[in-house]
């Protein structure tokens, strides 16, 4: 894409009764087994795919501090938000306890390094010892570079390829202007957190839907192993009526 900032965009990374009860009593007690192992197996996987993020219940603190100091994770040393800085920090607080995701921005005159922009802003993530779901915005103004990272250890849906490269095009277009128009530094980064929501949205979609499948598997493992017990019981009970008959 030409534009007049002309930016290098980088990316990271259940009858009867039987003449022989303690059989009747093992056919019930092996279909109920097979249940409650059943009922337990889903119980585990419904816990195992709840999303691992609810910072507006699970953490309060964690988002009474985003709120209190969202200010502390952008660097602007060239005023580029201006008045929009408070729009974007209350943002940042806003995307921490929607997603649990923090976002820091940086935004910089020049990077002063021979490393590309997604190596410089890889190495300082890593200085700031970040925890996991972290994203940080790196822009070079006087170098027309802009870089995307995410945090080691972060969340699946964050750190793959394709929500980075999504993050990194949504802070890209505000930025790509043309003739007299001036870049909107500010919508850069909004337009970045609003594109972190949608992808959560878009991941916890996508785990609602897999609990939904393993919640019909498991009930049609369950059918099948009552439809056994049941089954089998009637077996036992059928033979046992001839035998009794026949003598």
């Amino acid at each position: 894409m030409t534009s007049r900032m002309g930016m290098e965009v980088s990316g990271a990374d259940v009858v009867g009764r039987s003449p022989y009860p303690h059989r009747r009593f093992a056919v019930g007690a092996m279909a109920w087994h097979c249940i409650l192992a059943v009922l337990l197996a889903l119980g585990m996987a419904v816990a195992g795919c709840m999303p691992a993020t609810a910072w507006a219940e699970g953490d309060g603190q964690a988002s009474d501090d985003a709120q209190s100091s969202s200010g502390t994770y952008i660097v602007d040393t060239q005023n580029l938000l201006g008045d929009d800085f408070t729009k974007v920090s209350d943002t940042i607080a806003q995307t921490k306890e929607e997603t649990g995701v923090l976002v820091r921005l940086t935004y910089l005159s020049s990077l002063n390094t021979t490393e590309t922009p997604a190596q410089w802003a890889q190495s300082t993530m890593k200085s700031l010892d970040p925890a996991p779901n972290t994203v940080m915005l790196v822009v070079a103004t006087d170098d027309a570079n802009l870089a995307v990272v995410v945090s080691p250890d972060s969340d699946e849906w964050l750190h793959k390829q394709s929500t980075v490269d999504a993050l990194s095009e949504a802070a890209y277009a505000p930025l790509a202007v043309s003739g007299n128009e001036t870049p909107d530094w500010a919508a850069s980064a909004l337009d970045m957190m609003a594109a972190i929501r949608n992808a959560k949205a878009t991941s916890t979609s996508s785990t609602a839907s897999s609990v939904g499948i393993i919640i019909l598997a498991a009930v049609a493992v369950l059918l099948i192993a009552v439809a056994i017990g049941f089954f089998v019981h009637r077996k036992h009970r059928g033979r046992h009526a001839h035998q009794g008959r026949s003598s």
